[in-house]
């Protein structure tokens, strides 16, 4: 009787868990056309970061990650799926140690991640990827300067907390989930969004470390079935990168200092072993 009066709400459109999935991928490229042409308006050209200003550099970074991630992710939510806005898992609480095993991992392992980073940069040799990763450089060498205290807390918003939700909410919550319902394979489903994730960062040298990090989101996502967990993560990853690189401009110590091949390796295989302990945490023992 309960049923009858209150249904469940359905979805806009019926569509089958594939063409989703695709929609939902149409529903990104469709806002890459979106801010390509607020980015041709004469007034709105900063919001395609041609904009020198640092400020207006941030600000257009905190825009194009709400519209490339965040919209796309709101309007699916809204319009496919029968749960709408809950299908995103933010109500799902986590217990504090999940929590902190899940947050300690992404900050130990960092170190490693980085010396994944400077392996495949130095190891590149094609000119285009050579190009896109210089560029990519350059503008994260101007919009992450950090000169005062002021400066952090501007770059832990814009280039951690931003992107954390949007980020999350598109490829976790909808991605992986609309993937794994499609195929039926959680596995697979964590895999194929961990790569479109690393993909989709357009950061050649980073693509293996963001990968890696992508995964630890995905099973994180899979075990608690919660994305607060999955955004807290995300923050801490990225902020643990910005305070490295804020400690390097205010020490000569720190920037001068070479990261030993056993410290990197250690972080990796210790940021694995703490992320396991969120399995444990959960039941869930193993990959």
């Amino acid at each position: 009787m309960d049923q009858e009066n209150n249904p469940a709400p359905r979805p806009f459109f019926n569509f089958g868990p594939g063409m989703r999935v695709w929609l939902l991928v149409s529903l990104y490229f469709a806002c890459i056309g979106l801010l390509t042409m607020l980015a041709r308006v004469d007034s709105l050209r900063w919001i395609g970061g041609d904009d020198t200003s640092v400020t207006m550099g941030r600000i257009a970074l905190v825009f194009q990650s709400i519209i490339l991630f965040a919209i796309p992710a709101v309007v699916f939510a809204n319009v496919f799926p029968h749960d709408r806005f809950s299908f995103f898992r933010l109500g799902v609480k986590v217990k504090w140690m999940q929590f902190f095993f899940g947050v300690l991992a992404m900050i130990v392992i960092v170190p490693g991640v980085d010396w994944t980073y400077e392996l495949l940069r130095n190891a590149m040799t094609d000119p285009d990827l050579k190009a896109i990763q210089e560029m990519g450089e350059k503008s994260g060498a101007l919009l992450e300067r950090m000169p005062h205290l002021g400066d952090l807390f501007a770059c832990l918003f814009v280039s951690a907390l931003v992107p954390a939700v949007c980020e999350e909410l598109f490829f976790r919550a909808c991605i992986q989930q609309s993937l794994k319902e499609w195929i039926g394979k959680p596995h697979l489903a964590v895999i194929i969004t961990a790569l479109f994730f690393s993909m989709l960062h357009f950061n050649p040298a980073g693509i293996a470390g963001i990968f890696i990090s992508g995964l630890m989101l995905g099973y994180a996502f899979e075990w608690t079935g919660s994305l607060r967990i999955n955004i807290a993560m995300h923050f801490f990853f990225n902020a643990t990168s910005l305070f490295e690189e804020y400690l390097a401009e205010h020490s000569k110590a720190v920037a001068d200092w070479v990261q030993p091949v056993w410290f990197s390796s250690l972080s990796l295989i210790l940021g694995v072993a703490v992320f396991l302990m969120l399995g444990l945490q959960t039941g869930k023992k193993s990959f």
